[in-house]
């Protein structure tokens, strides 16, 4: 003999029922908003946070002039940097390499730089201390795109930062829009990030359309939204790290240079 549920059991799977149905009813009927569909909401960055323009500042040293610029002219040389010398002033035009990606061909993997920054070093030599400028600071980065579709879903908010950054977005292509990779550091920069914000925000108004409910929500967006901004994230930091190799070089340079 089957024996009948107890009335405990009916009782508590009512509830579950209840709770479960109640769950599927709340997401059904609960709109997305950006905050439902990524934790955050829409993605924001203040893209005008920027280095200065240029860097500057003395060094005394205590060789002799003479060997002062021997060694200007060694640290030229060893570099196989541009450079012109008019009365105690050297111009120096210099590049260098930024970072590292790992690249995978049909032939073999391959490691190159993420980019090559240029700049310009003015030292100006007096008795015991030299002033040096670091200016007109340039970048040579990859290439990379976003999907126009997504930009044109971007808040205005989005659209204005795209703008103000001197962006155009430019025609639809089936690879997608290509996004500055020469030019002033500050520049390519800010126009980079700008257009991928505008394109990670313009995907989550786009889950928003397609999902419409929470119920409606996707797994694999929201693994795409992480993607987007481990890029952005990723392209902010290599701004950084080309400033700060800036900076690096030139303090290698000041202690080659002066002896110190």
């Amino acid at each position: 003999m089957i024996s009948k549920p107890s009335k405990m059991k009916r009782f508590f799977s009512s509830i579950l029922f209840t709770i479960v149905a109640c769950g599927i009813s709340f997401g059904q009927e609960t709109p997305l908003t950006p905050e439902l569909v990524i934790k955050g909401g829409y993605f924001d960055h203040d893209i005008n946070n920027v280095f200065p323009e240029k860097e500057e500042g003395v060094v005394n040293y205590d060789i002799s002039k003479d060997d002062l610029r021997k060694n200007i002219d060694a640290f030229i040389f060893v570099n196989k940097f541009e450079s012109m010398e008019k009365d105690g002033q050297f111009v120096i035009s210099c590049k260098i390499s930024v970072g590292t990606d790992k690249l995978s061909t049909p032939i073999g993997k391959f490691a190159r730089s993420k980019s090559e920054v240029f700049f310009v070093v003015v030292i100006d030599i007096s008795d015991d201390s030299y002033k040096y400028k670091i200016s007109d600071m340039r970048t040579d980065r990859r290439v990379v795109r976003v999907n126009r579709d997504d930009v044109d879903l971007a808040p205005k908010e989005d659209l204005e930062r795209l703008k103000d950054a001197g962006f155009e977005v430019g025609t639809f292509t089936l690879l997608g829009v290509e996004l500055p990779t020469k030019g002033d550091l500050n520049s390519v920069y800010r126009k980079r990030v700008a257009a991928m914000i505008a394109e990670r925000n313009g995907y989550v108004n786009l889950c928003i359309q397609e999902g419409k409910t929470l119920n409606g929500l996707k797994p694999k967006w929201v693994e795409k939204i992480n993607e987007m901004d481990e890029r952005i994230a990723s392209e902010i930091q290599h701004y950084k790290d080309e400033y700060n190799s800036i900076l690096e070089f030139v303090k290698t340079m000041n202690a080659k240079i002066s002896g110190n």
